[in-house]
């Protein structure tokens, strides 16, 4: 909502949609993702909508961007093990 706010102020001064990127990259995120949230972006399973708030915000936030990192190996990791298993068994 926040965001939202800061958007809509932005656009009514004018701003370019560059400008406005570069404004909001420079903001606080209002809110952290949570895990949830994240698990569905990094599967690639949340909606266009939510996908570009989600990339909105982790342009700015640099602890999501660390859970997005960390997510992100753990599924790989997990995907290494089942698959060398499919492959043993």
């Amino acid at each position: 909502m926040i965001s939202t706010i800061k958007t809509i102020l932005l656009v009514d001064d004018g701003k370019s949609e560059r400008e406005i990127r570069e404004a909001m990259r420079s903001m606080p995120p209002a809110a952290h993702l949570n895990e949830e949230v994240l698990e569905t972006y990094v599967l690639g399973q949340s909606a266009p909508e939510e996908t570009d708030a989600i990339e909105e915000h982790l342009l700015v936030c640099c602890e999501c961007q660390d859970g997005l990192r960390e997510l992100a190996q753990f599924i790989t990791a997990l995907r290494s093990t089942l698959c060398a298993e499919m492959v043993v068994h």
